[in-house]
């Protein structure tokens, strides 16, 4: 369940004016704030629209304006589990963050550090603005990331002129531009100076409170990420899930333990017959990433999971039991799945899942390319995916 605050309906004036402020600030995270739900305003604005509480929102409609290589880019249709194939440099990694920029906190700044930080877009503790503009040329120009939800909303994300604003809005037919743009300019943060202080004082990975908001990159997981969802997981059942995962590819493995000590950086794998546990290090790449993947899965619970080449250091035997796994998890916890890949292997190992679903409209395939010279989305149903890998159509 999340809590949205939907300050543009908050007409009558708060009894306590800090109230807006932590509206704001636990706006669509995962768990609601029991002192806010206490708060005597509290029923008040959820009966006049300003609060609702809500189930799992899936982003349906986005539109990239002005980011890297997005001009102006729509991509409309997307469902619960979401693979975005197309060539190198055609804008697949960008897409993943532009998505990961709008719905993880944007106002904290974290995510975009996380974003530019292992790009090297950060030097000397103020970023450099020309490389996440389209064109490299910031001047003039206006970032713009927005989304349309299932549940009729508006996401909204704008970088200009230095300054980052983000907003979320009840249904476009009950607000006008106008509206939006007020309350946009009510939260804009000043960039270089923000993040100049913010990097400074940005509490380790350890110390951070861990959102259903999980990008895996190309590389593996860090282990101090995954030694934090492990640290946030243990002993429910979503352990059980992460060594069912690690099965896959092991069908021996029994236990996973991480170290207690601090500086200490070896997970320990028992597996059934061998005595002593082993270094999970030693068992090869593919289960190193199939943990990682694993473990982003099980914590974005009610948020967004986003991989860049999912497939990565997995074997195309066991891509179809990992895509199987991914669907699941994301039905079973309301994640929605964005994906990348440039593997044909990856593409029909998830044609092989999509006879066995309840329902097949939970998947679909994006295949990013352009067209006289602007970029655009085609889009495969369930259907279609079938199309393309019995007729052997190059879609990467």
């Amino acid at each position: 369940m999340k809590l949205v605050f939907y300050p543009e309906k908050e007409n009558p004036p708060l009894r306590n004016p800090l109230l807006l402020d932590n509206f704001v600030l636990h706006s669509g995270e995962n768990e609601v704030d029991e002192e806010i739900k206490s708060h005597p305003d509290y029923k008040e604005l959820v009966k006049i629209g300003a609060i609702k509480e809500i189930d799992a929102e899936i982003l349906r409609d986005v539109t990239i304006q002005n980011y890297r290589c997005f001009e102006d880019f729509t991509i409309n249709g997307l469902s619960r589990v979401n693979l975005i194939v197309g060539s190198n440099q055609i804008g697949k990694t960008s897409f993943l963050e532009a998505i990961y920029l709008l719905v993880n906190k944007p106002g904290k700044l974290d995510s975009l550090l996380d974003i530019l930080e292992p790009r090297g877009e950060i030097y000397d503790g103020t970023y450099i603005p020309n490389h996440i503009f389209h064109g490299y040329k910031p001047k003039n120009k206006e970032i713009e990331i927005r989304a349309n939800t299932n549940l009729e909303e508006i996401l909204l994300l704008k970088i200009k002129n230095g300054y980052l604003s983000y907003g979320r809005f009840s249904s476009p037919l009950l607000i006008s531009n106008e509206e939006i743009s007020y309350w946009m300019d009510k939260w804009d943060v000043r960039l270089q100076e923000s993040i100049s202080r913010f990097k400074n004082e940005r509490l380790s990975l350890m110390s951070r409170e861990l959102h259903p908001y999980i990008f895996i990159s190309i590389n593996r997981m860090s282990f101090d990420m995954m030694a934090k969802i492990w640290e946030h997981i243990q002993l429910t059942e979503k352990e059980d899930k992460v060594v069912e995962a690690l099965q896959i590819i092991e069908p021996k493995v029994q236990r996973i333990a991480f170290p207690s000590s601090k500086g200490q950086k070896m997970i320990r794998v028992k597996l059934q017959g061998e005595n002593r546990p082993l270094p999970l290090s030693s068992m090869g790449e593919g289960i190193n990433r199939l943990l990682g993947l694993t473990l982003g899965a099980v914590v974005a619970e009610n948020g967004v999971l986003l991989v860049d080449e999912i497939d990565t250091g997995l074997h195309y035997e066991v891509q179809t039991d990992m895509w199987r796994l991914i669907i699941q998890t994301a039905q079973e916890l309301n994640i929605q799945v964005f994906a990348t890949t440039h593997s044909w292997d990856c593409i029909c190992a998830l044609q092989e899942v999509l006879p066995d679903l309840e329902d097949d409209s939970v998947v679909k395939l994006f295949r990013l390319s352009k067209k006289y010279g602007k970029l655009r989305a085609v889009d495969y149903d369930a259907e279609g995916i079938d199309i393309v890998v019995q007729q052997s159509i190059e879609v990467r």
